[in-house]
C-alpha cells in the first residue's frame, strides 16, 4: 500500500491551547491510521502582529529544508496560512487545506488591514471546521468546499463513577478576554452568592484588567484564578467541579467556534453551561449534558444553574447523560470522516 505523505502546519502539539489541542489529535490520528505519513512543522508565533507575520514567512522561505514529496499540507492555525501557502510552493505540493477553528478563521480574510491573508482564497482546496455555525461564518468569504468535522475528547482514559458532589464549585476554562463572556460569569457569579455557597475556579490567561476585576469583585475571596495549568492541576479541578460554565459571547465577528471545554467537562460527567448563536450548539445538547442560554442572559443562567445546584436527582440525570455524551464523542470516532476529505 502506498501511503500518503502530509504535512501538518501548526503551533505546538502539546495539547496546552486549542489550536495545539486539535493538532496534536489529528497528527495522532493520522499517525495511528495505516494510510498515511505526517511530518509536523511547528510555528512559535500565531498572532496578527505584522512582525510575528514577516518573522513567519522568513523562516518559511529561509529556514525550513525539506525534499520529500507530500500529497497534502494541512494548516492547523488559520493566522499561518501564508507560510502553508509558501511551503506548497516551495514543495510543490499539490493540495492544501485549511482547518478553520473559529474567530481567526474570519478576522483576517475578511479585514482590510490584513488584505494579504486574501491571496490564499484560490489555492485553499477546503477547509475544515467544528460546527455548522463556523461553517457559516467560513462563508463569508470562501465558496469552495467546507467540511464540517467535530472535535472530540479522550473520555476513555477518565473512569467515571457518579458521586454525589458536597461541593457548589463552579469552573471557567479559557483566556480571560469578551467573546469568553467573563464580565457576565463575573456578573452572574455575584447573584448565585447572594442564595448559594459557591465557589468559582477560573482557569487560564489572563491580563491586568480582568485580574482587577476580580479582585475588586463583592465575593472575591470565593473566587479563585488559577492562570495557566498543567494537566494534572486541570484534572484535580475537573474532579472536584460540580458546573462548567462559558457564556460565550458573539461580537464584531469574534465568537466561539466550537467550545471543546464543554466536552471535556462532559467527561467527568460535570453538566456544562454555554451560549445559543455560536458553536456551543454543536457540543451542548439542551437538558441532555447541561444547558445552553441567550448570550448575555443572566436571568436564564442563574435559572439554570439554581436546577443543578438544588435537586440533586435531576444533577445526577445529567451527569450521566453528560458522560455518556463525551465517551460517544471520542477524538478516535469524530476523525474518522478526515479519510473522505483527505
Amino acid at each position: 500500500m502506498v501511503k500518503k505523505n502530509i504535512l501538518l502546519v501548526t503551533n505546538q502539539i502539546n495539547g496546552k491551547n486549542g489550536w495545539s489541542t486539535v493538532g496534536a489529535n489529528i497528527y495522532l490520528y493520522l499517525q495511528n491510521d495505516k494510510v498515511y505519513n505526517v511530518d509536523v512543522i511547528e510555528y512559535n508565533h500565531t498572532n496578527l502582529k505584522l512582525k510575528n507575520i514577516l518573522y513567519n514567512i522568513y523562516v518559511s522561505i529561509f529556514h525550513i529544508k525539506n525534499n520529500k514529496y507530500y500529497d497534502l499540507i494541512l494548516c492547523n492555525v488559520e493566522t499561518l496560512i501564508i507560510n502553508a501557502l509558501l511551503l506548497k510552493i516551495r514543495f510543490k505540493i499539490k493540495k492544501m487545506g485549511m482547518i478553520g477553528h473559529g474567530t481567526y478563521a474570519i478576522i483576517p480574510f475578511i479585514y482590510l488591514k490584513y488584505f494579504y491573508f486574501r491571496i490564499v482564497k484560490k489555492s485553499l482546496d477546503f477547509i475544515i471546521v467544528p460546527s455548522e455555525y463556523t461553517k457559516n461564518q467560513v462563508k463569508k468569504w470562501y465558496s469552495g468546499s467546507i467540511h464540517k468535522i467535530k472535535w472530540g475528547v479522550n473520555s476513555k482514559n477518565i473512569n467515571f463513577k457518579y458521586y454525589s458532589k458536597n461541593n457548589n464549585n463552579l469552573l471557567f476554562i479559557g483566556e480571560l478576554k469578551e467573546r469568553k463572556g467573563v464580565e457576565i460569569l463575573l456578573e452572574l457569579f455575584e447573584k448565585l452568592s447572594l442564595k448559594y455557597e459557591v465557589k468559582l475556579n477560573i482557569v487560564g490567561k489572563y491580563n491586568n484588567h480582568y485580574k482587577t476585576l476580580i479582585k475588586n469583585h463583592k465575593y472575591s475571596n470565593n473566587i479563585v484564578l488559577h492562570g495557566s495549568v498543567d494537566d494534572s492541576q486541570l484534572d484535580s479541578i475537573f474532579k472536584n467541579t460540580k458546573i462548567n460554565i462559558l457564556p460565550s459571547v458573539s461580537k464584531n465577528n469574534h465568537f466561539e467556534g466550537y467550545g471543546l471545554v464543554h466536552l471535556e467537562a462532559n467527561a467527568y460527567g460535570i453538566p456544562t453551561i454555554g451560549s445559543y448563536d455560536c458553536g456551543n450548539e454543536e457540543v451542548i445538547k439542551d437538558n441532555l449534558n447541561g444547558y445552553l442560554c441567550n448570550q448575555n442572559d443572566i436571568d436564564s443562567l442563574y435559572s439554570k444553574i439554581s436546577l443543578l445546584l438544588s435537586d440533586d436527582i435531576l444533577y445526577k440525570q445529567i451527569s450521566i447523560k453528560a458522560f455518556e455524551f463525551a465517551a460517544k464523542n471520542s477524538w478516535e470516532m469524530n476523525l474518522r470522516s478526515l479519510n473522505e476529505i483527505l
